[in-house]
């Protein structure tokens, strides 16, 4: 098969890291999937299953010796997957739930990840150039935001922690003027906390000791009704930025560096 999009059941992709000798990460969707508690009939049969629909959709073939011979397409692309020593994971979460796509760079090119309902991973494989930063736009709906000019102020994460959900827009802009945000500022943060559409992140992902994914570099969104916030996170507080086409461009980039 000639493709650069596939999409596979999570017990489908478990089955092919596990054929490609990826045993661990196999394991942890399996558990993911069906549960801790589940049993090694149930294991059992949803890899039989999961077999089933490759072979059927042509993305596995059986030799005359009895082994499996996986599409090499299929292979190239979830091979890719755990090869990747940096990624980059937007989310977004709002009233109807949360949403999630992560970026995979291994050898020069770019994976996008996506999970659909729960079940169906997407995997797309992107040109380089700028696929990251136009993925994070388009996902993250930065374009549709109202422009507005701020200069960067600092707040105490313990203050944004206290009144995020507080809904009093009094309370808020009194905790925020104690926070030394400036007076110019405030109403329009108050505004946008107290009308929140919803709350994202932008995260390096580094691979460390058997693969283990850790982050410690990262950039948090917060869209108001109309404005988008970039907040920039330091030790105990974040620095606001207007969340602008080339704010965001800027920050995003240089996580990637």
């Amino acid at each position: 098969m000639d493709v650069t999009t596939i999409s596979l059941s999570t017990e489908e992709l478990a089955l092919i890291l596990a054929q490609l000798g990826h045993a661990e990460a196999s394991n942890e969707l399996i558990v993911a999937q069906l549960g801790p508690q589940a049993s090694q009939a149930e294991i059992q049969a949803s890899m039989l299953a999961a077999a089933h629909g490759l072979l059927a959709d042509g993305w596995l073939d059986l030799a005359e010796d009895g082994d499996v011979v996986i599409d090499p397409e299929l292979q190239r692309i979830v091979g890719a997957l755990t090869e990747a020593n940096v990624s980059m994971r937007y989310s977004r979460a709002d009233p109807s739930g949360e949403r999630l796509v992560t970026y995979h760079i291994a050898q020069g090119r770019v994976l996008e990840h996506t999970v659909e309902y729960g079940l169906v991973h997407v995997i797309s494989e992107l040109p380089p150039a700028d696929a990251i930063l136009d993925g994070g736009m388009e996902f993250l709906e930065v374009a549709e935001a109202a422009s507005f000019a701020a200069p960067p102020f600092d707040v105490p994460l313990a203050v944004l922690s206290e009144i995020k959900d507080s809904g009093e827009p009094g309370v808020m802009s009194q905790r925020l003027q104690q926070a030394g945000v400036p007076e110019a500022v405030r109403p329009l943060l108050v505004e946008d906390l107290a009308g929140t559409q919803y709350r994202g992140a932008a995260l390096r992902v580094e691979y460390g000791q058997n693969a283990e994914p850790f982050s410690d570099r990262g950039l948090l969104l917060l869209r108001g009704p109309q404005r988008l916030w970039l907040m920039r996170q330091n030790a105990d507080t974040v620095t606001m930025l207007p969340g602008t086409e080339a704010s965001f461009r800027q920050e995003v980039a240089a996580l990637l560096r």
